[in-house]
């Protein structure tokens, strides 16, 4: 007796009602390799192995991507995860049509690019722009932002830093510079840990840390400015300093939810009130990619403040690889 065909309704209820952790290989019998599963939050997984480094594809913030490379056979995992279930019947329709397709080419390379076609025509459609972004959205792009263009930009110059901007296309860190990575945390005043997204966002020993202390208010404050003011004031530096980039900047925007042109963003007024960087060294407390047992994937967890005084380094130490770079 042959085994039942997979479909999306199945891999649905495997997850939803038995509780499946973990990826399955989907169809043995095809050359591109495809799997499917659910992490431990109950979330729909499904992703493709190959043997070449496959293209990270832009993706709205209801779908989280990761790659990683396997080590038992060096081959790539590319994984796509559902992080909001409000968009599970068009998740599920993605990966079918991607699987339909797939079956059909002749071999794995074939297989990867009608993949990741499929994911082209459908990411309109996984658009979240339902909504204004929330409270903790806007303070996490806010500093992302000021990091980038005040902090970053004077130091290295525009066009590096737009092409060291990753995290809007699902990058595991915000900037990847050929030297040195750097990951971007707003916190408040008050906080007592940050959240980290990953398994793979603290992995390397070629991390900076970045934490922006981000006060925000309804009402004006000195120093302050809303979102929409802080996008305005990046465009017209670039206006002034790399007109080409500007394209660029709009893309990054509204892959991270904002319409470049939104002006529903009056209404928060935000100051960076300090950044503090951190070294991530062998030792700094963190999961990583190496550490977490063979298939558990898209581990989410609290980073205590408290524990990172011994890995906190000053600004020049931060970014003198960058300078070395440039000269």
């Amino acid at each position: 007796m042959s085994a039942e065909p997979w479909s999306t309704d199945r891999w649905a209820l495997e997850v939803n009602v038995g509780g499946l952790v973990g990826l399955r290989e989907l169809d043995p019998e095809i050359p591109t390799r495809l799997v499917y599963g659910g992490d431990l939050r109950g979330r729909l997984s499904f992703g493709l192995i190959a043997r070449r480094i496959p293209d990270l594809p832009a993706m709205s913030s209801a779908v989280e991507v990761s790659r990683v490379r396997r080590e038992h056979d060096q081959s790539w995992l590319l994984l796509f995860t559902l992080a909001d279930q409000t968009f599970s019947h068009v998740f599920l329709q993605l990966c079918g049509q991607i699987y339909a397709r797939v079956r059909q080419e002749l071999n794995e390379e074939a297989g990867l690019t009608r993949a990741l076609a499929s994911i082209e025509e459908w990411r309109s459609l996984l658009k979240d722009d339902r909504q204004k972004l929330s409270i903790e959205k806007i303070r996490g792009l806010y500093a992302e932002l000021a990091f980038a263009f005040d902090q970053v930009g004077p130091r290295v110059g525009v066009q590096s830093l737009m092409d060291a901007w990753q995290g809007p296309y699902g990058a595991d860190q915000d900037f990847e510079f050929p030297q040195r990575r750097y990951e971007v945390k707003s916190r408040r005043t008050t906080a007592r840990a940050i959240d980290i997204s990953s398994e793979y966002q603290l992995t390397g020993t070629d991390i900076v840390l970045v934490l922006v202390e981000v006060l925000d208010s309804s009402v004006p404050f000195d120093g302050a400015m809303s979102l929409s003011s802080k996008v305005r004031a990046v465009r017209s530096t670039l206006e002034t300093a790399e007109p080409g980039s500007l394209e660029g900047l709009d893309q990054a925007l509204e892959e991270l939810g904002l319409e470049p042109n939104d002006s529903n963003y009056e209404d928060v007024y935000l100051h960076c009130r300090s950044f503090s960087f951190f070294a991530v060294s062998e030792s700094f407390p963190r999961i990583t990619s190496d550490t977490t047992p063979p298939g558990v994937t898209s581990v989410r967890y609290k980073l205590g403040l408290d524990e990172l005084a011994p890995y906190q380094i000053d600004e020049e130490a931060a970014f003198i690889s960058l300078l070395k770079s440039k000269d």
